[in-house]
Order: structure tokens, then C-alpha cells, then sequence
């Protein structure tokens, strides 16, 4: 046999070898068990890959000779209503979670149970066309606004919720009309006072009282008018110049026993903002090109710190129990514009990531992103926390449904 031929069989034999090794490997070898891997989002944003699901529980399996299952929580979001509301509130009846909410049309306020998501009328008293609900933390106390038949006059009645006796039966919402044409108001986080803002012929007056519009004190006065308030611990009113992307504004503190005033923020142009509630971080906005950027202020220390997301402030809820954490619907997307007057006017519209965000060290968690569990996304207004904050209530700008979404089990 010559040695050419000899080679040729030697290198046919070693083929053969390898040939075989790849497919043993391959089809009589298996892993003891396959990892889950998350399906990622890619939306040019700059965080690092994160679960898109729409949640509930999932079962895992898993193959390791036997079959393992186990089960593992994925935060969901639920839509409660497919008509128009006034915000809504969440709340807890006989350790049941129920989410409470007026009906925009006819001011007819719901009870929907989130297990199962039936829904109970608990009050036929017709406010038609409201356009702003603030509840209290019980669900029992609301102040609803909603302009007057002359299409100009903006009313503002502060009622109590009287549930039936007769299990059939539908309640009311009787209660009393504070002052007219309130610009702006806020409840005390102990929801038995409220703070409101009137115009006059000098500029605006600030005025606290009960609910239902006794014991007045006059707390603030100013020649601008435009301002938005934010009572946001017992002691503190925060006040911020109305924001427009070509305008420098301002924040400012109302001590509500000494009616003192400290200006905290200043000369930023587009600035909204939001107090968290001890009154020792902001979280704000300013305009930045056709855009806007985030911070976090420490009064403290009177410093800002750029945030690694994004947003506007009234995308964001202050969690209560840790007072340094907040939860924000950032934007996956910003669309080139005037910020925040187009998004204001309706002009551009976002959809939204749930996030939650740690201010003490900048670290943020990835909750949910509507777009993924929804199909079209959510441009988030009016959030709110559940009394255990398992839960989070937005309502979608877009058209002004509920929803709700499940953050731990």
C-alpha cells in the first residue's frame, strides 16, 4: 500500500471520529437543567435587559430526571374599566382589595373587587363631565371638580360617601360646594384639611380649611398667578410655578403651621417637580433641547443628581412606607417637541415602563412594560399605591381608563 493511499484512509478514519463525538455530544447528552430565559426589550433605551411579561404566576418546568415545578411571581397588569373615570383610589373592605372610582359621564362611583374583577355601583348621585377627583386615603372622603353649565365656572364639591343599608340599593354622595372657580387644591395626607388656590385681582391667595370648607386660614399670597400645589407632609406645602418649556420656574416650601415660605428650586426652565413625604427629596424635570431630563434634589444638602431614567414627575407616586423610594412610568420613547406643554396639550403621547426607583443610592427596578403586557401601551397619569403597596393604579391619559398593576404577590 503506498503511502498517499495509507494517508487518505488515516484522515477518512479521523473524520469518521470526529464526526461521531459531535453527534453523541449532541443528541445523548443533555444539560440537567435549562435556565429561563427572559425575553429582553429592545426600544433604544439604556437599560439593561429586563422581564416584558404580562404576568401572573408561571410554571416553570424543568427536567432533571423528574419533573420540578415551581412557581414564580411576575408582576401583571390588570384593566379594570373601559369607559372614561376620574381617578381612582385603592382600598381595603374587610381585608378584600377593592379599587373605588368615579365614572366621568355620570359621576356614578364603582367598587371593582381586583380578584375577580366584579364591579358594584355605590352610588347613583349624578355629577355629569367631572374632571378631577381627590380621594382620600379611605375611599370614604373625595373633592370632585367639574365645570359649571355655563362651560366657564369651575365648581368644587367636597362629599362624603353613604353607602346604602339596603344591600340592593345604591348610596349617595352628599356634601357641601367650597368656593368657585378654585384653580388648584391638594388634601393633607391626613385627608382632613385641603389646601386651595384663588385668584384675585393681585395675584392668588392660598387658603387651607376642613373638607367641607370650615375653619379658613390664609396661608399664601403672591402676584403670580399660576401655580401648582403639592401638600405633601403634615407640615409642608410644595409650590411650583406653572411649568412651560420657554419659562423659568420655581419651587417652593409652605410651612402649613407658620405660613413661612422657602424658594428650594429656581431658574429652570420647564421645571416640574414632585416632593416625596418628609420633604427631603424632589424629583424634577427641566426642558433640555427638544427633550427634558430628570434629577433628584436633596434639600439637605441642596444638591441635584441626573437620574439614569427619564420622565415627568406626574408619572411618578412617593411610596409612603420608604420615603426615599418612588415609582415612575417612564417613557420608552421621547418624541422630539415642547416639553412638558405638548405632552400637557395632547400633542405627543408616551407609553410607558413601570419602574421603581431607589433616590438614597440611584438604583432602579424594572416592574413592567405596558406596551409588552398590553399590545399598545399606556401614557400614565394619576398613580397611586394600594395600602400595602402591592399594587399601583394609573389611569391611561390616552382615554382615561383604570388600571392596575400587581407589583408583588
Amino acid at each position: 500500500m503506498s503511502r498517499k493511499t495509507a494517508t487518505i484512509i488515516i484522515i477518512f478514519f479521523i473524520l469518521i471520529l470526529v464526526g461521531f463525538v459531535v453527534w453523541f455530544y449532541f443528541t445523548k447528552i443533555k444539560p440537567s437543567g435549562e435556565p429561563l430565559t427572559p425575553n429582553g426589550f429592545d426600544d433604544g433605551f439604556i437599560f439593561p435587559d429586563s422581564p416584558a411579561s404580562s404576568g401572573g404566576k408561571v410554571v416553570d418546568n424543568t427536567t432533571t430526571g423528574g419533573e420540578i415545578t415551581t412557581n414564580v411571581f411576575r408582576p401583571r397588569i390588570i384593566q379594570l374599566t373601559n369607559t372614561p373615570t376620574s381617578s381612582g383610589v385603592l382600598i381595603k373592605n374587610d381585608d378584600v382589595l377593592l379599587g373605588r372610582y368615579i365614572e366621568r359621564a355620570t359621576g356614578h362611583i364603582y367598587d371593582i373587587l381586583l380578584s375577580n374583577l366584579s364591579k358594584t355601583r355605590v352610588s347613583n348621585t349624578t355629577i355629569p363631565k367631572i374632571y378631577e377627583v381627590y380621594w382620600r386615603e379611605s375611599g370614604e372622603d373625595g373633592v370632585v371638580r367639574y365645570l359649571d353649565s355655563d362651560e366657564e365656572s369651575i365648581l368644587t364639591f367636597s362629599g362624603e360617601l353613604q353607602k346604602s343599608t339596603d344591600e340592593q340599593g345604591d348610596g349617595s354622595f352628599p356634601g357641601v360646594f367650597l368656593p368657585k372657580n378654585i384653580k388648584n387644591l391638594s388634601l393633607a395626607p391626613s385627608g382632613k384639611k385641603l389646601f386651595y388656590l384663588l385668584w384675585t385681582e393681585d395675584g392668588s391667595t392660598g387658603v387651607s380649611s376642613n373638607l367641607d370648607g370650615t375653619s379658613k386660614v390664609q396661608l399664601w399670597s403672591a402676584p403670580l398667578r399660576e401655580w401648582l400645589v403639592d401638600w405633601t407632609s403634615p407640615t409642608n406645602i410644595s409650590m411650583t410655578s406653572k411649568p412651560s418649556f420657554d419659562t423659568q420656574g420655581s419651587l417652593f416650601f409652605l410651612n402649613t403651621s407658620t405660613a413661612y415660605q422657602t424658594k428650594v428650586l429656581g431658574g429652570i426652565y420647564g421645571l416640574t417637580a414632585k416632593t416625596n413625604p418628609d420633604a427631603s427629596k424632589i424629583v424634577y424635570s427641566q426642558t433640555k433641547g427638544s427633550g427634558f431630563e430628570s434629577f433628584i434634589y436633596d434639600v439637605a444638602t441642596k444638591k441635584s443628581q441626573a437620574m439614569t431614567v427619564d420622565t415627568l414627575p406626574e408619572k411618578c407616586v412617593w411610596s409612603t412606607k420608604t420615603v426615599y423610594e418612588i415609582y415612575c412610568a417612564i417613557p420608552t420613547q421621547i418624541k422630539g417637541g415642547y416639553y412638558p406643554d405638548d405632552w400637557y396639550k395632547g400633542t405627543v403621547s408616551f407609553s410607558d415602563d413601570i419602574w421603581k426607583i431607589n433616590t438614597k443610592n440611584g438604583l432602579t427596578e424594572f416592574i413592567i412594560g405596558t406596551n409588552s403586557a398590553t399590545g399598545e401601551g399606556i401614557d400614565s397619569i394619576n398613580l397611586s399605591l394600594g395600602p400595602d403597596e402591592k399594587f399601583l393604579l394609573l389611569t391611561n391619559k390616552n382615554d382615561l381608563t383604570l388600571w392596575a398593576v400587581q407589583m408583588k404577590e
